[in-house]
């Protein structure tokens, strides 16, 4: 009888590892069949950021080519952090600063890095449910929005990649999962909508609350400090030379992100809505609190999640999901890959939602 149970656990991890395999190897053979040469990608974001990478090695400020004056319409303006520019740097060089060679190494990272994401989401869900565990996978991994993000060899699947790892490691180890957060942050900006999940760890464990009385935790709020230090880090050490040599340019790409006119190639076909009511774009008359007016909606929505976040009505899991759901459905600018930040939450509000099924069972 042992022998027999031995042999049938044994078959069931063969059966899951292959489960597990064959999504992988299926998302490959998806991969390589939406493989382009270089002159697919000359016009795109990896493209642009290649030669972030160049100005780096050069010696040239990216954040020159900014106009602060037009703080509305401006293209392939360098709207991230500084240490995005390093991360691409380090890239063309091991590409020998050839774009070529660049996009070939780079696709093999974005795969990797693809992989493990859909690798992270199986172990995650695994002790729920194996079922369950390849579904989640699928759900990212297979989407369109997903799909072409990837092919198109954004950014999306390492910034994602090193911000769910920090979400994972929040109660584990509070320095490194600040860090990731941090490190994600300084390569794309995305990750700062759910920054409040630091304040909201802040709130839960230096916070002490009993009856009336409300006191601070000495130890925590050290480990804290020191957690916010090392998230910051990757934030400002790269960006410290940049914002020496052009400060305004600087402040100015990167607020550009929350003032730029509405543009979308999603949704450009159809009316904009809510923007449109909001404020009449017009340049000569614009001001930083009018560029300000289409994200009201937006800001109205993450306050809302927010608040459930604080009264610990949803799990950080749910609060990504939502922060994002709004981000896609109120930010005025709407790009493909801005999808991917909701569908990457989808599988981890699996577990929770599983849980609750389960009691309602017993």
């Amino acid at each position: 009888m042992l022998s027999k149970l031995l042999v049938e656990k044994k078959l069931n991890i063969y059966i899951e590892v292959l489960a597990v395999l064959a999504v992988l190897f299926f998302g490959f053979i998806i991969f390589i069949n939406n493989t382009f040469d270089f002159n697919f990608y000359h016009d795109g974001d990896v493209h642009r950021g290649f030669h972030r990478g160049l100005d780096v090695w050069a010696g040239v400020n990216s954040y020159d080519a900014f106009n602060p004056n037009n703080m509305l319409t401006q293209e392939k303006v360098p709207g991230f952090f500084p240490l995005y520019f390093y991360v691409m740097a380090f890239f063309a060089w091991i590409a020998n600063f050839s774009f070529v060679q660049f996009i070939d190494t780079f696709r093999i990272f974005i795969f990797l890095f693809y992989s493990l994401l859909g690798i992270l989401i199986y172990f995650y869900l695994r002790k729920e449910s194996i079922l369950l565990a390849i579904f989640g996978m699928c759900i990212f991994m297979f989407n369109r929005w997903t799909l072409a993000d990837v092919i198109a060899l954004k950014q999306e699947s390492y910034v994602l990649l090193l911000l769910v790892s920090s979400l994972l490691l929040l109660k584990k180890n509070k320095y490194l999962a600040y860090f990731l957060f941090g490190f994600a942050t300084g390569i794309k900006h995305l990750t700062i909508l759910i920054a409040p999940v630091l304040l909201y760890d802040f709130y839960k464990n230096v916070i002490q609350k009993k009856g009336s009385k409300i006191s601070i935790n000495k130890i925590e709020l050290k480990k804290y400090l020191i957690s916010i230090i090392l998230f910051l880090s990757p934030i400002v050490i790269p960006s410290i030379s940049y914002l020496i040599d052009n400060p305004t340019n600087f402040i100015n790409s990167i607020l550009f992100n929350v003032t730029r006119e509405s543009e979308s190639p999603v949704t450009d076909s159809v009316n904009k809505g809510l923007d449109k009511v909001l404020i009449l774009y017009n340049q000569d008359l614009m001001n930083n609190f009018l560029l300000f007016l289409p994200r009201i909606p937006l800001l109205i929505s993450l306050i809302m999640v927010n608040i459930f976040l604080f009264r610990s009505k949803i799990s950080i899991w749910t609060y990504s999901m939502l922060t994002y759901l709004s981000f896609i459905c109120f930010n005025p600018t709407l790009f493909d890959q801005y999808i991917v930040w909701f569908f990457i939450f989808i599988p981890f509000t699996f577990k929770e939602l599983y849980s609750k099924l389960k009691d309602k069972e017993v």
